[in-house]
């Protein structure tokens, strides 16, 4: 997408029409009467002359690998974005290719003279921000503001925040991944468009203030729909019949009636086919005048693979279901473990690899170091041939690695006392889940026993683990508990039969991890806004969390749609 060059480098630049660097230096100027910035500039610029200069989007990023570099770096932030669209207008040259005009970022004008003069002093500039789309953008606002070609080898992508990872990424420097950063320019573009093309209407038809999105309107249509499924549901009357049974020597069995008549009842996984109390009494009947005896009896052991390493949505889906934590939440912790944490006798230390990922690819290092934590907390038993892989489904772009510790020998239980609260439940969800990704496949029993009666079929399943394999680490789901053999022909004595009346429940309402999935399955957003689209929502009172803390639409939501 071609690019136009800076607007006026001010704090007010929709007003400022001079060339963008007088612009910079009245708007220097004018700081500098508040405050002696030029000395305190100066003072540090000396201090800072013939080090290599590195710069990243997160002040605690930046403290973090000050610490790791040492003397001869200087390490500053940018804060986020820089520059950035002016909001009180469309700035989009739609005549000329749909040109963006970026302005400095309000507040800011500052911040970019420090890093100019810091720059300027400097042995080698390295730009190291968040190695994605939104940080290979924040990279090339950076370069054009201190001039440096953005085809040099200025760009720095550190994946995982160690002494190791993070010297390894300095010495190797790239240029500026010009792909990446216009498909972040004609996303930012396709928002603003539908921003200020939608927006107008809605403040027309609905009330002022209201916005659109590319993002956000279909996820709110997405929410909307789910609410009209629930609201024209039609309930559908069903009964269960329930079966208590007791075998001579004490074995005890409960038993669901899912045939009659040698056919089965069972629609949708429900008994829908027992749509009254009236058939419900005949089944009971039949069943109480009728001996019991087991028709069969099956074992069949199954192996399951074990789970695939974290990414972003899934990290998001599973933080909610396990630790009650919002995408916003989870991406902020995670954002706190990946930047560095302090750890007795190391000092900074960053826990995971980079969390905003669609990948689950692992580097080879890592699986075998993983390999041998388990060869030696589990034992060799718990260790599979070879690496287990995951594949990534849909439109991965595997740019860089699945969620995963940066040292499998940090355990949870090594950082008590060193993580807060969230930090540890975060942490301790991801060190599990890659540990479990690379262990032995799970043996499970599946057992089912079928009984009759008369003209009454039932039926009861069961699970047992015999082998744990990777649920050792990660918690396994099994379906049913246990359940005790039985001998085809055998009589069983009836202790009570119930019957129940149900009725089919409309579709639930999305969780936020249960809307971050569908967004993902339907390839709406991307890992670095999936936290952000449904916090929109709540913000701009298009929806609302529920008593049950899932998403229901609010009346300004629906008339939106």
């Amino acid at each position: 997408m071609p690019r136009k060059k800076a607007a006026p480098e001010a704090e007010a630049p929709e007003v400022e029409k001079t060339p963008a660097k007088r612009g910079v230096k009245k708007d220097a100027n004018a700081e500098v009467k508040k405050t002696p910035v030029k000395r305190s500039v100066k003072k540090d610029t000396k201090a800072e002359a013939g080090k290599k200069l590195v710069i990243v989007e997160s002040p605690t990023k930046a403290k973090t690998l000050t610490k790791i570099l040492g003397s001869r770096y200087v390490v500053k932030s940018s804060v986020g974005h820089i520059r950035d669209l002016p909001k009180s207008r469309l700035a989009i040259d739609v005549e000329n290719g749909f040109t963006p005009e970026y302005i400095l970022v309000k507040g800011k004008a500052r911040l970019k003279n420090e890093l100019v003069a810091s720059a300027k002093g400097a042995s080698q500039v390295l730009l190291a921000s968040d190695p994605d789309r939104e940080g290979e953008a924040i990279a090339w606002h950076l370069a054009e503001l201190l001039d440096i070609p953005p085809e040099s080898d200025c760009r720095v992508r550190i994946y995982e925040i160690t002494p190791s990872a993070v010297k390894e990424a300095l010495s190797r420097p790239e240029p500026v991944n010009m792909s990446k950063v216009e498909a972040q320019q004609a996303r930012r573009v396709l928002d603003r468009l539908v921003g200020y093309t939608l927006s107008p209407l809605l403040w027309k038809k609905i009330r002022r203030g209201l916005s659109a999105g590319r993002v956000q309107s279909v996820a709110l249509a997405l929410v909307c729909e789910r609410e009209r499924e629930i609201e024209g549901f039609v309930p559908r009357e069903y009964w269960n019949v329930l079966v208590l049974a007791r075998a001579e020597d004490g074995r005890r069995y409960a038993l669901k009636v899912d045939s009659f008549d040698g056919k089965s009842l069972v629609r949708e996984g429900k008994t829908l086919l027992i749509d009254s109390a009236e058939f419900a009494d005949v089944v009971v009947e039949e069943i109480r005048r009728s001996p019991l005896a087991v028709t069969d009896f099956k074992v069949r052991e199954t192996m399951r693979d074990a789970p695939a390493p974290f990414k972003t949505s899934t990290l998001q889906q599973e933080s909610a279901r396990r630790n009650g934590m919002s995408p916003r939440r989870t991406m902020r912790v995670a954002q706190e473990l990946f930047e560095g944490v302090s750890l007795p006798g190391r000092g900074p230390v960053g826990l995971i690899t980079y969390m905003r990922t669609d990948s689950l690819r692992i580097a080879p290092e890592a699986i075998e170091k993983c390999r041998g934590h388990i060869a030696a907390a589990y034992g060799s038993a718990y260790l599979p041939a070879k690496p287990n892989e995951h594949a990534s489904k849909g439109r991965s772009q595997d740019a860089h690695e699945a969620i995963r510790p940066t040292d499998v020998e940090i355990t949870p239980q090594s950082l008590e006392g060193v993580l807060d609260g969230d930090q540890m439940k975060l942490y301790s969800l991801i060190w599990r889940r890659f540990v479990a990704s690379q262990m032995a496949r799970a043996r499970v029993a599946n057992a089912t026993l079928a009984v009759s009666a008369g003209r009454a079929g039932m039926r009861q399943l069961g699970e047992t683990l015999v082998f744990p394999g990777w649920s050792a680490a990660w918690p396994i789901d099994l379906k049913g508990e246990p359940l005790s053999p039985a001998t085809a022909g055998e009589a069983l004595d009836l202790e009570d039969v119930q019957r129940e009346q149900k009725f089919t429940r409309p579709p639930a309402r999305y969780s936020e991890a249960g809307l971050v999935k569908l967004l993902e399955d339907e390839g709406v957003g991307r890992p670095s806004t999936y936290a952000t689209i449904v916090e929109t929502l709540y913000d701009r009172g298009y929806a609302a969390r529920g008593e049950d803390r899932r998403i229901q639409p609010t009346q300004i939501g629906r008339a939106h749609v």
